[in-house]
């Protein structure tokens, strides 16, 4: 999680719904997210900001933030405020993800399956 500086390694799952986080799965990583977004104590707080995959084959993972945020097979999110993106949300936060070699479901259908392109 990028903006608090926390790495998470074991899998996390997000469940969105509606422009909304509904959930948060997975082990320990998962319950540290949850509670950091909980402790904020607004419902904004787990609004879906932004979401991105990258899809730059020339990427190197590790160069700088934006260069990972673009390499083939990452992904990422934003959950919080998108107020200063154009949106209409205005959040007490605004937390930015990277998912290495992600696998990700719109409405039930697999687009990236471990960083690879499937649609």
């Amino acid at each position: 999680i990028m903006s608090v500086g926390v790495t998470l390694y074991d899998p996390v799952t997000l469940i969105v719904k509606e422009g909304k986080v509904v959930d948060i799965q997975g082990g320990m990583s998962a319950k540290r997210f949850r509670d950091i977004l909980d402790a904020l104590g607004d419902d904004k707080a787990f609004n879906f900001a932004e979401f991105g995959i990258g899809l730059n084959p020339c990427a190197r993972l590790a160069a700088t933030n934006l260069e990972d945020l673009g390499r083939l097979g990452n992904c990422h999110c934003g959950i919080g405020s998108n107020f200063a993106i154009g949106g209409k949300i205005l959040a007490p936060n605004h937390h930015d993800a990277m998912f290495k070699d992600a696998s990700v479901y719109f409405d039930g259908r697999l687009v990236l399956d471990n960083g690879v392109c499937k649609i």
